[in-house]
Order: C-alpha cells, then structure tokens, then sequence
C-alpha cells in the first residue's frame, strides 16, 4: 500500500495537497485512547446541547401556556351537542347535496356566481331562467331547506376531534358551496322586487359566516372573510336598485354589526399553534411517518428531525412558538397599531430558503408564518361588516329624514351609539357623496385612501383599479 501510495504521487494522480500528505504517518497520532476521548467529547456536546435545547424548549412552552394558549388539543373540541340540537348534521346534509353537479348542463360555471357583474348578468331574463329552473331542483330546494332549518338551530357542534391533529376533517368550501344558493336567490328575489325574500338570503349567509366562528381552522377565517364581502355587496345592490325600509335597514345593519364584534382570531391562532405543534412533535416520534411525509413535500429533509440534528430541530421549534406567541399578543391590538410589528415578525425567518444553522426549512412552520397574513384577513372582515353596519345606518337615515346626511356624525346617536372606527387606520370610514352616489369605506391593508377602489378583475383576467384595496359601500342610484 505505501508503495501504490509512493507510485500514485509520483505519476501525479492525485491532487496536488495529498501528494505531500503521508497518511501512513498519522498512525502514529490515531489511538484508541484518543478515539474513545474523541467519542466522548462529542457524546457529551451533543447530549449538553439536547438537554440545553429540551429546557429552552419547556420555558418556551411555558411562556406559551402562560400567554393563554392551550397546547392541549382535546380542550379545543367544543362541548358535545344531542344530535336532534346540533345544527352541524343539518348542515352537512346540506352540503352534500349542494356539492352534486347541476342537472342543468346550461348552467354557468360557478366562477360567475362570485363576480363583480353578476348583478347585470342576472338581468338578462334567459340567465336568470336559467337560475331559477336551478334553484328549483330537487337537491337544491331540499338543502336550502335544510340551511334555513340549521341556521334557525341556537347549538353547532362540526364534532371535529382535534387531537387527531393532521387528520381532522376540514370543511370549509363546503360552506362556499353552500352560499351559492344563496348569493343566487338573493339577486333573484329582489330583481323580481322580493326584498323581504333578498334580505331573509342576507341573513342566511351571515349566519353561516358567524358559524365558521364554532371552528378553530385558520383557514375558516378566509371563508368568513369571503361570505361578508358577498353579503355586503349584495345588500349594497340591493339598496342601489330600491329604497330600503327604516326597520329593514336597522336590522341588516345590526346583523353585520353582531360579525364584526363576534369574530375573534385569538383563540384561532392558538390553536393553530398547537395544532402545528403537535404535528411536528408526532412527526419527530415517528420516523417512517416523518420519511412518508417529508417525501410528499420539498419543505425538508429528514435530517431536520434525525437524532443528531434533534438540538437544532428543539431550536427551531423554540424560535417558532416564541414568533407565533408575538403574533397572537399583538393580534390582541387594533391592527394599525400593530401592523409594523407584524411585518417584523412575520419577515424574520425565511420560508423560501435553508437557515443555515439550524438545518431546519422553516416552510415547515407554514402556518406559524401566515399567522401574520391572518390577523389582516380578519382585520378586512371587521372593516367589511363595520362599513356595511355604516352604510345600512346610512339608509335607515335616509327613509326617515329623505336624504343622506353631510356627515357621518349625523348618525349619532339615533342611528348608532357610536361611529365604528376603521381597524386599518384607527379613524372613523370615509364617507362621500356625490351626484346620485354614496360611498363609505376603509382604507384597507394598504393604509391609503384609494379613494374607495378596489383591485378587481373584469372581462377575463383585465385588472380594473391596480394597486387599490379599499373596502366600500357603494351605493350608486
């Protein structure tokens, strides 16, 4: 071997460093005294920085449960419901019949259904035949049946076991498949002047909207989120196309008052925590279920949560719940105070590439990043609901005195006890009038006045107001 060691050198086939590298005389240092040191040094570093990883991790844990987040799934499930009370069942019936294709092959894709012109497409009476003959199918009238039935039940229970974690079922587009029917009929009826029949629609989808309430999903806020914009929108049609009752106004404007209050993404963010939580701590315990799903997703590798990188993985999991704890104190604040901070946090790690220390992708820690992304969502809901509650005041107001007031102010106190404040920017809506149109908005995530335009697609994917994201009540006579 010294030889072939000697030959190889000296023909130059091998690199230029290990030419002049005699392997044979490191023997001399290489023994087995040094080899069981050397074994045990890094034994003894690797259980120092577990065991030093492991309390960082339980003071961070404990830090979590003292912020009010509950770590224990099972206590997120909400109390058992008897079946005969429990509005989920009917709910679900519902859902499973709305999710059956249209026996109607003529019937539009449901992507008109959630566009900005669906007003003036359903004047077009072969449409709108079209739509009826849909609303009058069987499955159909059955499961608006059925809503109509839940939505008037006081108790829902989805009877989701969340210590299931990964596996619990989720639901939310059902609920979007529901509101089809709805966001349908209600155009329908008052463009045949049924606006007794268009507001009871109304406030069928706002009480699904307020259902999604009953489940910890983070998801389910973009679903509750969805159903107020359509609402509002179509309540905002409808009081452009005929002058709304004093009473029917009230009421509307009370019910999206009731969703903006009610909506809370606290408690939703922490269980999302521990919901994540406890997903990656059963992935670490189980390595065949961690290769299975690593192999399904290029978030990692499995070295992130193999033995000899665990320290690093506990670290990880520590910089995790400590950003998704920040999250959720400051979720506790109106968001213009805390917009700042939440960009902050949520930038702070990336999701797109390797932190190099710590071997761990942290798009593993999805939710934990989004968390951030959320607290705006169910800002735009709150801003939805509360313009809507301005701009049906505003119509209340309007059937007494026979015009729109100068200011918003005028509303106070008959109209409102007080004005809502935008949660974008801490101030109360804009209010315009001009000409036949009325508008009240928010400033929207951006913090700008846009002047109440929004961002929208119309005529294929033709971007109509770009870089605008108010949030407005538009009445246009």
């Amino acid at each position: 071997m010294k030889a072939l060691w000697t030959w190889l050198c000296k023909v130059r086939e091998l690199p230029g460093p290990l030419r002049y590298l005699d392997v044979f005389k490191l023997r001399r240092f290489v023994t087995l005294k040094r080899v069981v040191i050397f074994v045990c040094v890094v034994v003894g570093l690797h259980t120092g920085l577990n065991v030093a990883a492991y309390l960082a991790l339980e003071s961070e844990l404990a830090r979590v449960r003292a912020a009010g987040i509950e770590m224990n799934l099972e206590k997120y499930n909400l109390p058992i419901v008897p079946d005969a009370e429990n509005a989920a069942h009917l709910y679900r019936a519902a859902f499973s019949l709305l999710e059956r294709p249209s026996s109607d092959e003529e019937m539009p894709s449901w992507g008109f259904v959630y566009s900005a012109g669906l007003q003036e497409a359903l004047l077009d009476a072969e449409l709108r035949a079209r739509v009826k003959r849909y609303l009058t199918e069987p499955d159909v009238k059955l499961a608006l049946d059925l809503l109509a039935k839940a939505n008037a039940m006081p108790r829902c229970n989805w009877d989701f076991d969340y210590a299931q974690g990964q596996d619990t079922a989720l639901y939310p587009q059902s609920i979007l498949f529901a509101a089809r029917p709805f966001l349908l009929r209600v155009r329908v009826r008052y463009l045949e002047g049924d606006q007794l029949g268009a507001v009871e629609d109304i406030r069928a989808i706002l009480r699904l909207a307020e259902r999604t309430e009953s489940d910890r999903i983070l998801f389910s806020r973009t679903v509750q989120c969805f159903l107020c914009k359509r609402c509002r929108e179509a309540a905002a049609e409808m009081a452009s196309a005929q002058n709304l009752p004093a009473e029917t106004a009230r009421e509307l404007s009370a019910r999206f008052e009731h969703l903006a209050e009610t909506a809370d993404i606290t408690e939703t963010l922490g269980f999302e925590t521990a919901f994540t939580y406890a997903w990656m701590e059963k992935l670490k315990g189980d390595a065949r279920l961690a290769k299975q799903y690593l192999a399904e997703s290029p978030a990692s590798q499995v070295v992130a949560i193999s033995y000899p990188f665990r320290p690093l993985y506990r670290l990880g999991e520590v910089l995790a719940l400590r950003q998704c704890r920040e999250i959720i104190d400051l979720s506790k604040r109106p968001y213009y105070e805390v917009k700042a901070q939440l960009h902050l946090v949520r930038d702070r790690f990336p999701t797109d590439a390797w932190v190099p220390f710590l071997h761990l992708k942290f798009s593993l820690w999805l939710p934990f990043h989004v968390m951030a992304d959320f607290v705006a969502t169910h800002a735009e809901t709150q801003a939805g609901a509360r313009v809507a509650q301005v701009g049906l005041s505003l119509e209340a107001y309007r059937a007494q005195a026979g015009t729109y007031p100068d200011s918003l102010d005028a509303l106070v106190p008959e109209m409102l006890p007080k004005l809502p404040l935008d949660p974008f920017s801490g101030r109360p809506f804009h209010y315009r009038r001009s000409g036949k149109e009325v508008v009240v908005y928010s400033v929207g995530r951006n913090g700008v006045d846009d002047g109440g335009l929004r961002q929208m697609r119309k005529d294929g994917n033709k971007v109509v107001n770009p870089r605008t994201d108010d949030i407005a009540w538009r009445i246009s006579r």
